[in-house]
């Protein structure tokens, strides 16, 4: 199940409007404010789903990684085949990864990157509490396949709670987290989406950190 997951994902991400939103989005500078205190900046650092691989020049000992090959990352794998050595790394980051995805893909993706942690390393998650359903507002049949999933994998503070105690963790954080379709792009010649767009909600959930105990 999980592969055949994976290649629709992988078709979904690879389409030219799916890169186009990774080379100009914001998401990941709005997303930044919320954990870089988290981490020193000598940390070792996993980026699990890097998209533009944004964090390179932030934290310099940083193995990023993404499922399609946006060309800037160390690998092109799932986190399940991510040659990340166990107890090796201070944080991991998974930003709107583990959502929009079968519910029995979480504990496994979960325990692997759960696995790179050294003891007191930091997962830093971000992911979908509610269904969006502006995200595609021009041509729904852009998302293919994948259409199927987006009300599947949200996390809801119960999810981040029950995982919390299932797995030994430590949350140290948890905030809310709403971006607009304004805040995700950077200015963009091709203009995808018209103004009227631009309140558009397209994520509408959490970021939040835990801590891998002994």
């Amino acid at each position: 199940m999980f592969k055949e997951f994976e290649e629709i994902s992988r078709i979904y991400f690879s389409a030219n409007g799916s890169r186009e939103l990774r080379r100009g989005s914001k998401i990941h500078k709005n997303t930044s404010n919320d954990f870089l205190y988290s981490l020193p900046k000598n940390a070792n650092v996993v980026d699990a789903g890097c998209g533009p691989n944004a964090f390179r020049t932030i934290f310099p000992n940083l193995i990023a990684f993404d499922i399609v090959d946006y060309g800037n990352q160390d690998y092109v794998c799932n986190i399940l085949e991510a040659p990340i050595p166990e107890s090796s790394q201070d944080g991991v980051f998974c930003f709107g990864v583990l959502h929009e995805c079968p519910d029995e893909y979480h504990l496994p993706n979960i325990e692997k990157m759960l696995s790179w942690l050294k003891p007191g390393g930091k997962l830093i998650m971000r992911c979908k509490s509610k269904e969006v359903v502006d995200k595609h507002p021009r041509n729904s049949n852009a998302v293919g396949e994948m259409h199927e999933y987006f009300d599947q994998g949200l996390w809801p503070i119960e999810r981040v709670n029950q995982f919390t105690q299932q797995l030994n963790l430590t949350l140290d954080w948890i905030e809310p987290k709403i971006i607009t379709r304004k805040q995700q792009w950077n200015s963009n010649p091709k203009k995808r989406f018209h103004s009227s767009h631009d309140n558009d909600i397209i994520f509408d959930g959490h970021i939040w950190c835990w801590s891998k105990n002994v």
